[in-house]
């Protein structure tokens, strides 16, 4: 348990650091409702993929049946949650370059490419386009389309930020800065965990 703790500290700093920014957007921040929400709402879900990342290593080469369903839902929600989180962060930014609801709707909150990767999920279990699990070990083993998602994710980013850069005037030049450096960051830490996999930066950095 304490090796786990160990492994996986920044985890729960990033876990508590959230709860904690959480706290202020509800009681201190004077972010406007729906804005908040949607703040609300990728938090949340930052907190649930800090948790299903350290699930998803302990729970590999478990060959029982707990262990096993664990390490396919935490692999799967891991997949799906880079580019839901990213869409909100988008959605965040587009709402406060142009005040308007109905545009982020007509968007779909750019939610769009995670129904992709919802439907190649479904493609996942019958040819392991992600990630494979060995039926008698448990064992976790990436697929040969992994770099699929980082490509989707990279490109809702970027997308966003040349956006952003392009509406600047939009909106208040400190809170544009931000913004772009709240894209910045996860980017990074997204390319840091793809070329060195067993560092915790891609969740932990967002």
């Amino acid at each position: 348990m304490i090796h786990y703790i160990e492994q996986f500290q920044i985890n729960i700093y990033a876990v508590l650091m959230l709860l904690v920014i959480l706290l202020i957007i509800e009681f201190q921040s004077r972010i406007e409702f729906y804005s908040k929400k949607l703040l609300k709402a990728a938090i949340l879900i930052n907190i649930l993929a800090l948790i299903m990342e350290p699930a998803s290593w302990i729970a590999d080469g478990n060959a029982g049946c707990f262990g096993y369903s664990v390490s396919w839902i935490s692999n799967i929600l891991l997949v799906l949650l880079g580019p839901v989180i990213a869409g909100l962060f988008a959605s965040y930014a587009d709402y406060k370059l142009f005040r308007d609801r109905r545009r982020l709707k007509r968007r779909m909150f750019y939610l769009a490419p995670s129904l992709i990767i919802l439907l190649l999920l479904a493609v996942n279990f019958f040819t392991p386009i992600y990630f494979s699990l060995d039926g008698t070990t448990g064992k976790y083993s990436a697929g040969s389309y992994q770099w699929v998602n980082h490509i989707i994710i990279l490109w809702i980013y970027l997308n966003a930020l040349i956006k952003v850069n392009r509406n600047r005037k939009n909106a208040n030049s400190r809170i544009m800065h931000f913004v772009m450096l709240f894209f910045a960051v996860p980017i990074i830490g997204m390319f840091i965990q793809f070329f060195y996999i067993r560092l915790n930066f891609s969740w932990t950095t967002l």
